[in-house]
């Protein structure tokens, strides 16, 4: 067997990260020992975070929790070291290999309230004790009545303090992959881990794990914090083995087979440190980036908090954004709009109507589709055989006004606009309040919750097959196709908007395309013209579907309630983090 030692720092956490390494290396057929050592991440601890790390040189700050580590290889001291990936610089150290990925976990945050301590949506009465400066900036938004106290230390430490009610403090933020790791390492027997380390660190381990679970044990709630509206440090949750590059050679492969799980985590937490570095700056900036995988393979759902402005003493953050967006691993776009917002956007829609204001930002309305309305369409019973109605949009209001008796009934609406455009034209109408849903989906799950016994969908004729699959074969639903849009033809959008045949600007903007027919007319301008793929966001599923099957990734898709909410999308309202958390 080839002897192996494995440098880690000396905290409970980051033993049992290394620990369990080890074992997958021995099982692998090496020999490990663990040598640990301070950092000064875990020695400097009289002052914030990331107030410290300001202080020293500019690549020791961003490697904060690292660099000791880093010298124990490059001294070849130690042939590897264990990190938590989020705490490595993303500048790549001179001598050093790249990391191996391995042991992904739940990467959120988690919220630990003290005993007798309410939990409250804004936080009030809430002191939380942190020390990092992208936490206290989502704080500030999501838990806003909430104080902050700066608190180091690690989980341990911080756990004690907790229950102490360390100057007040009732709360704390953090990793749930942390807590997780250590609540699994304190059940291991230590004769499985035991002839790792020298005897001193394993008693060490075993008074740091009776303290861990004695705090666990003091009635201590725990509220999770999606990412979806509270993102986090880039690459959290999951743990990096890192060689010199001078041990590459003989223990690469061998590591590669001891952490096969590497090329899975790769891609996605590359997208979140690339997002980091293309900003310029370090793990200890005003930034969460969360990629979580979609339902589409390959494709990650990008969400980012980020104070775009911030400085120290006093701790100031201005111009914050928060962002849902889309990619398939390409983060430019999301990088430069985390840094600026783009500042025109083309509309392609259809029926031009006065659009909202948008803050900081040109709307170039373009009218992209051709619309039939379908005189003759007919229901297949009559109006006394339904209950409700399904309004797909207000072209199908005509059929209404055509047909009355079908304007009686229970009418449903996709989305509020059209609600309100539904109340508007049908005063007298029996309208069902839309909760904000939008597409068919969601308000079948209500009309058929209302025992609604027959319901006739009225809609596109291209919408048809999206809501019959909707349906899933369900009898009661009948189905009318009241009107249809096609693409405009490419030479007419050319004459009538000048505005796109400027490739610069084309380029340059965000393309909202509001429907399939839409996306069609979008796509076949951009393919005549040959022009690279701009960056796309889709007011609703038809479009995404339409951008995925012709081989690109949208650059956001939104499911907002109306057209006022989609452009607060585009602008990044931080509020959005509350509304996120809300639905």
């Amino acid at each position: 067997m080839k002897n192996i030692t494995l440098a880690s720092r000396d905290s409970l956490l980051a033993l049992a990260q290394t620990i369990e390494a080890a074992l997958r290396l021995e099982a692998a057929g090496l020999t490990p020992v663990i040598a640990s050592l301070k950092t000064a991440g875990d020695i400097k601890l009289d002052a914030p975070l990331y107030d410290v790390a300001a202080k020293l040189p500019e690549k020791e700050g961003r490697a904060f929790f690292t660099r000791e580590l880093d010298e124990a290889l490059l001294s070849q001291k130690a042939h590897a070291a264990v990190h938590s990936f989020k705490d490595l610089p993303t500048e790549p150290v001179p001598g050093l290999a790249e990391p191996v990925f391995f042991s992904e976990d739940d990467g959120a945050d988690i919220l630990l309230l003290a005993d007798a301590v309410s939990f409250s949506e804004t936080g009030e009465n809430l002191i939380i004790g942190t020390s990092s400066l992208r936490r206290i900036h989502q704080i500030h938004h999501v838990f806003h009545e909430a104080q902050t106290l700066t608190l180091r230390g690690n989980i341990v430490t911080r756990l004690m303090k907790l229950c102490a009610g360390d100057r007040g403090i009732n709360a704390i933020i953090i990793a749930a992959a942390g807590l997780n790791r250590l609540r699994r390492f304190a059940d291991l027997p230590t004769a499985t881990y035991g002839h790792l380390i020298i005897p001193e660190t394993l008693e060490k381990i075993k008074v740091e794990i009776r303290r861990f679970r004695e705090f666990m044990d003091a009635n201590i709630s725990f509220h999770k914090l999606p990412q979806e509206n509270f993102p986090t440090a880039p690459g959290q949750g999951v743990l990096a083995f890192q060689l010199a590059d001078s041990r590459r050679s003989s223990l690469e492969n061998i590591a590669m087979s001891a952490f096969p799980e590497h090329k899975s985590i790769e891609k996605r937490v590359s997208v979140e440190r690339r997002v980091m570095a293309a900003l310029g700056v370090g793990c200890h900036a005003p930034l969460g980036v969360s990629a979580l995988p979609t339902a589409r393979s390959g494709i990650f759902s990008v969400n980012v908090c980020y104070s775009r402005e911030s400085s120290l003493n006093p701790v100031v953050f201005q111009n914050p954004v928060f962002m849902e967006r889309i990619t398939d691993g390409d983060i430019t776009r999301i990088a430069l709009e985390s840094d600026h917002s783009f500042k025109t956007a083309f509309w392609w829609g259809g029926g031009i109507k006065k659009l909202p204001a948008a803050e900081n930002m040109k709307i170039i309305a373009i009218d992209a589709i051709k619309q039939t309305l379908f005189n003759h369409a007919a229901a297949s019973a009559p109006a006394s055989a339904f209950t409700a109605v399904f309004v797909s949009s207000p072209a199908v209001f005509f059929w209404l006004k055509k047909h009355p008796e079908f304007a009686a009934l229970r009418l449903w609406s996709a989305g509020r606009e059209t609600e309100l455009e539904l109340r508007a034209a049908f005063p007298d109408a029996n309208c069902a309040v839309n909760c904000g849903e939008r597409g068919f989906s969601p308000v079948l799950r209500r009309m058929r919750a209302e025992k609604n016994t027959k319901i006739l969908w009225l809609g596109s004729a291209s919408g048809e097959a999206r809501a019959r699959k909707t349906a899933a074969g369900d009898h009661s639903v009948d189905f009318v196709s009241a009107y249809d849009n096609a693409p405009l033809a490419t030479s007419d959008i050319i004459k009538l908007y000048p505005e796109i045949i400027d490739a610069g600007l084309f380029s340059a903007a965000i393309h909202l395309l509001t429907s399939k027919a839409a996306a069609q007319t979008f796509f076949n301008v951009m393919r005549e013209r040959r022009m690279d793929w701009p960056a796309t966001s889709c007011f609703g599923e038809s479009a995404a579907e339409f951008i995925f099957e012709e081989g690109f990734t949208p650059h956001h898709i939104s499911r907002a309630e109306t057209f006022s909410e989609y452009l607060t999308e585009l602008r990044g309202d931080i509020r959005l983090m509350n509304k996120k958390r809300d639905q």
